[in-house]
């Protein structure tokens, strides 16, 4: 199959429309009126749906969701996710401190509600601050119950990480998986697996009456998860809890997850 040089057609090739459409031409090998008509469309299409046009909005480059821990971000898949800078709302908000947390919390909600998470890294430079004041922010949020999704605390990257612990202490507490999810923006797969981490260090603990590091070798886990998941069952040991019954029974707490293994599958 012959392509045809398109720039004839399409003199601005450096636009995105021009781009397209040379795009079209060569990988796909439509025709240059075909190739540019497709382009005018697609380009029409996108700016309709961005809605870039809004003051305070920007396109920005984010890595996607499905990007696992520990993976260089120069090699991982990035999406172009739409932020709000700037809302109406925000020239209400007079502390410059609290409109940033305000952005802060908007702008990791809005990219992880478009398969993207943002980093410390991204959030510093869309705000123009520093590193440190950023993890401030995201430390007076946990404070308050709030979890940011960024890339740090939805990958599991990073130190201090309390993730694990929280969702075990909502499960404990009675709520739903899916309540959980939509509340720590976690997927269902990770969560089960922490609580089934978490049965397997109870059990090892409260029925064979293990040592912290030999619970840690088995579980092939740190001592320290082992040390917080023991004070957790230690806490909610001292009152009558149904989900502590599943935790101890790994067959019951299987079933008790049947339903979300199949979403998961």
């Amino acid at each position: 199959m012959t392509c045809v040089d398109i720039s004839s057609t399409i003199p601005n090739l450096v636009s995105c429309r021009g781009r397209l459409a040379s795009e079209f031409n060569i990988s796909f090998g439509k025709s240059p009126a075909v190739a540019a008509a497709m382009a005018e469309t697609a380009d029409r299409l996108y700016r309709s749906d961005c809605d870039l046009t809004r003051p305070g909005n920007i396109l920005y480059s984010a890595v996607h969701l499905s990007e696992p821990a520990g993976k260089p971000l120069i090699q991982c898949r990035r999406i172009s996710v739409r932020l709000s800078l700037w809302e109406e709302a925000d020239d209400s908000i007079k502390d410059m401190k609290t409109r940033r947390k305000t952005i802060l919390q908007r702008i990791a909600i809005q990219a992880y509600d478009q398969e993207g998470v943002l980093t410390i890294e991204d959030c510093r430079r869309i705000l123009v601050c520093s590193p440190r004041a950023i993890k401030n922010y995201i430390s007076e949020f946990r404070t308050e119950g709030i979890c940011l999704p960024l890339r740090g605390y939805v990958h599991s990257t990073g130190r201090g990480q309390t993730h694990k612990t929280e969702i075990i202490c909502f499960y404990l507490e009675g709520m739903q998986l899916t309540d959980i999810q939509r509340r720590t923006y976690h997927s269902m797969e990770a969560m089960t697996r922490y609580i089934h981490m978490f049965s397997r260090i109870v059990v090892c603990h409260a029925k064979q009456d293990m040592k912290v590091r030999d619970i840690a070798t088995v579980v092939r886990c740190s001592s320290e998860l082992v040390e917080q998941y023991l004070k957790i069952y230690e806490k909610y040991s001292k009152e009558d809890n149904e989900r502590l019954g599943l935790i101890l029974n790994p067959e019951e707490l299987d079933n008790s997850m049947m339903p979300f293994k199949k979403k998961i599958k």
